[in-house]
């Protein structure tokens, strides 16, 4: 949302409070002393951990590679003193068997590598290790301290001397002496939706973002999948869900034994919500995603030579046009009663309408609640996309 000019009031004293939770050292790092004899970067961010929301342990080791040498990783969890191997790519070096089929490394840009052990509760105070080609760093976790990932407050752990530049804590009389209001001027907003994208090969989905994927389908199906919305496959390379790909040409292979204008390609639009990518590390979650919290599950093309996606709610998906048909009629047809759809396809069909807000030109169940603005005095909707006030 874009703010133009008006005028609003807030305190400063919010900033000091919400920063300084942010701030609140959730994580003692045992390296905190003057040791440092490191001379590159590496020593500069920190490692972090973290719950995230579906009780998955995010641990992230900002360490960066040797120039000249294999890049080889290692996660380890030291409980008194027994050290634990939780996943590694050291030849020759195994995991400990609690940890072979649960955990994952993902690799950070510019690098750096992100551990996730899937639902792995902390149940005691632990020392969590990381090393990367010959480097290693070291932090002990509180385990009564132990937060909710956090985007913000990850960051600003890993990079705590922004906060001089967000707030001026070196001058204690200056911030008494100037909370008292810190102007920010606006009068009026411009909403902007993001379109649903084109993924290119091998991209990756990102979490809650629409795409334009495919789906083939058999011409006498198609009018039903409109109509009624999807039905979810049984079973299939990564178990049941609705089927599709962003490659068109792999879509348009469906139904396999059927002749090429018998087939229809659908058009999608897809709301993937919480992705889970299927590769060698984590296979054994290929028919399994969906138990482990995730909406989506993703193919890359360098697993099994194509790409593919399996969505386990049919409502996620909406046919938003007929992208290949070989019968001229049928697709004729069948873009016509794609238009017809009122709610669109895949979604819950036969609800009422509602009424129309006249201030933002919304359908509506519940009546919007209609202010004036706080500068021209015009009746707004907190749905209207824009709203801007008139020069004077």
């Amino acid at each position: 949302m874009r703010l133009l000019k008006g005028q609003l009031t807030t305190k400063l004293l919010i900033w000091t409070v919400t920063l300084s939770v942010l701030m609140n050292p959730i994580l003692s790092d045992d390296n905190d002393d003057d040791d440092d004899d490191d001379d590159d970067d590496n020593g500069d961010e920190e490692m972090t951990v973290c719950q995230e929301e579906d009780n998955d342990l995010r641990v992230t080791c900002p360490l960066q590679p040797k120039p000249d040498y294999h890049t080889e990783f290692e996660f380890s969890m030291s409980k008194g003193r027994r050290e634990v191997i939780i996943n590694t790519n050291v030849s020759g070096t195994m995991p400990d068997p609690s940890f072979r089929h649960n955990t994952y490394v993902e690799e950070l840009q510019p690098y750096g590598f992100k551990l996730t052990m899937m639902r792995f509760t902390l149940t005691e105070n632990t020392t969590f290790i990381c090393k990367v080609t010959k480097e290693d760093k070291r932090l002990f976790v509180n385990v009564d301290a132990l937060q909710q990932c956090s985007a913000i407050s990850v960051f600003l752990q890993s990079y705590p001397w922004l906060l001089s530049f967000l707030l001026p804590l070196d001058n204690k009389r200056n911030i008494r002496k100037n909370s008292t209001t810190m102007p920010i001027t606006f009068s009026g907003w411009e909403a902007c939706c993001e379109t649903y994208k084109e993924l290119q090969p091998g991209q990756a989905p990102k979490k809650s973002h629409g795409y334009t994927m495919f789906h083939g389908t058999h011409k006498s199906n198609a009018q039903a999948i409109i109509t009624n919305g999807f039905k979810p496959s049984a079973g299939g390379t990564l178990g049941a869900g609705v089927y599709c790909s962003r490659d068109i040409n792999k879509a348009s292979s469906y139904p396999a034994f059927c002749a090429p204008n018998d087939r229809v390609v659908f058009k999608l639009q897809v709301r993937v919500g919480k992705v889970k990518r299927i590769d060698n590390q984590c296979m054994q979650l290929q028919t399994t995603w969906h138990q482990q919290g995730y909406d989506t599950a993703w193919l890359p093309a360098s697993v099994f030579g194509h790409e593919e996606d399996c969505v386990w709610d049919p409502k996620r998906l909406t046919v938003v046009g007929i992208a290949h048909c070989g019968d001229a009629a049928v697709k004729n047809s069948l873009e016509s009663l794609i238009k017809q759809q009122d709610n669109g396809p895949g979604q819950e069909a036969g609800e009422p309408k509602g009424k129309v807000c006249k201030s933002c030109g919304m359908q509506t169940q519940d009546t919007h609640t209609v202010e004036k603005c706080w500068v021209c005095k015009a009746a707004i909707c907190a749905f209207m996309n824009k709203h801007a006030c008139m020069k004077k």
